[in-house]
């Protein structure tokens, strides 16, 4: 009996052992700031006028934190260039804001994607973007 109650014990330790799955975590999150001088959607924009784009970020988990913000631009549709990039610190790591202004393209009809993309320190990522129309 105590052979039966040694190997029953050990299958069920080695059954646990290998039936657990890793959490996936749970993304960071990231929202366009709304409101007066604020653009945070995607919409016709004058050329050559004055824009901002903001942004909030905010950790989603307890253990993981906030490290990285990075801002991307592409012309047309063409290969994204990036424009802003952050390591994030120490005090940064629960929340971040960032402010973002430009001015717009002259050509009419040129599209600006902007893309924000917040990653974690166990590198999870959120991103959220907007398109820019010339006019």
């Amino acid at each position: 009996m105590k052979v039966f109650s040694k190997i029953l014990l050990t299958t069920l330790i080695l059954t646990s052992l290998f039936s657990c799955e890793k959490e996936q975590g749970k993304i960071p999150s990231i929202k366009f700031k709304s409101g007066s001088g604020y653009t945070s959607e995607s919409n016709d924009i004058v050329a050559n006028s004055l824009f901002k784009i903001g942004i909030d970020a905010y950790k989603a988990e307890t253990r993981d934190y906030l490290s990285k913000i990075t801002v991307t631009k592409s012309i047309n549709d063409d290969e994204a260039v990036e424009i802003f990039s952050k390591n994030l610190s120490k005090s940064e790591r629960d929340t971040y804001s960032y402010e973002y202004s430009a001015v717009a393209g002259s050509d009419s009809d040129e599209t600006e994607k902007y893309t924000f993309k917040l990653t974690s320190k166990n590198g999870l990522t959120n991103e959220v973007y907007l398109t820019l129309t010339v006019q």
